[in-house]
């Protein structure tokens, strides 16, 4: 259907887990890094259809999964140029900007 329509945008969300290693968690680690690199193959496949694949690895964001981290004052250390970790809404701009953007 992308194809048909002359091109459109995909978005892979993966994470700072496609980057670096964390503990008791390989399936995860392991599930992002083959989504970055599926990301660039599509990116390379469809791009000659005028088919945007971008993948955005955002960091540090307060979500259920890592509460575990959050509520650890020592694993909460702050890691970021922002001097806080990210909500959902901060990636906004990035996907409609990967979304508009030809």
């Amino acid at each position: 259907m992308m194809k048909d329509q002359g091109g459109d945008s995909i978005i892979n969300i993966a994470s700072l887990a496609s980057e670096l290693g964390f503990p008791n968690n390989p399936a995860y680690i392991a599930a992002k890094g083959a989504l970055k690199q599926l990301t660039k193959s599509l990116a390379v496949d469809l791009g000659q259809f005028g088919i945007r694949v971008n993948n955005i690895g955002p960091g540090y964001f307060k979500t259920d999964m890592n509460s575990a981290s959050w509520n650890d004052p020592q694993r909460r250390e702050d890691r970021s140029l922002l001097g806080r970790w990210g909500k959902p809404e901060d990636m906004s701009g990035a996907v409609i900007f990967l979304l508009l953007c030809q």
